[in-house]
């Protein structure tokens, strides 16, 4: 019997589980390899939706409700492994990370109940477990970190702004623009800022 999209939604918990124990214990690879199978479920379960004629209002929320708790738990375990250390410091960077990316995405869920759409910035969730991931691979945990707890303020941020100008009926200030704001991911100033940020995590090696 095949895995009904829910099923896959739930199955990203136990993944990011395993993410955050071996995140915990240092072992890098292994936690990238279910970080990464984790998000391949969170891909999965709305395609599989979409293809057999699945989708529902209840689906898309527990998608975004199992998304919120896979991060979480994920960013717990950088942070545990971080005091374990006495890495403090990193350790404050992470709880900033994590604060940041759950206000990326409650500003959006929030927006949305009173404009039509907030889906604006740079650091939603496939970029951040991109950098996650990145930053695991190439032994640049810290950079992707700090970058995360930057770039998630930003976005916020942005999008505060965006509901404003909004809900106001003001235009968009120009400084906005420097956010990519009408740029999809398929767009040539994304993948700029895409490389960028490839580039300055793999330059950067903090101590």
């Amino acid at each position: 019997m095949p895995l009904t999209p829910n099923a896959i939604t739930l199955l990203s918990l136990p993944l990011s589980a395993l993410a955050a124990f071996f995140l915990y214990q240092g072992s890098s690879y292994l936690a990238a390899l279910f970080i990464a199978l984790s998000g391949g479920c969170d891909l999965l379960d709305g395609y599989l939706a979409k293809r057999r004629g699945l989708a529902t209002p209840f689906g898309a929320f527990l998608d975004s409700t199992v998304d919120r708790i896979a991060e979480l738990v994920i960013f717990m375990g950088i942070l545990f492994f971080y005091l374990r250390v006495g890495s403090f410091v990193t350790a404050g960077v992470t709880y900033w990370a994590m604060g940041g990316s759950f206000v990326v995405s409650y500003a959006r869920a929030r927006a949305e109940n009173l404009i039509p759409n907030c889906r604006v910035g740079f650091w939603e969730r496939p970029e951040r477990i991109a950098l996650t991931l990145l930053g695991l691979l190439a032994g640049r945990l810290k950079t992707a970190l700090w970058i995360l707890a930057f770039g998630t303020t930003v976005t916020a941020l942005h999008r505060i702004l965006h509901t404003r100008s909004t809900l106001n009926e003001k235009p968009i200030h120009p400084l906005q623009h420097l956010f990519f704001k009408h740029h999809s991911r398929k767009s040539w100033p994304y993948r700029i800022y895409v490389l960028l940020v490839i580039l300055l995590t793999l330059a950067v090696r903090l101590p």
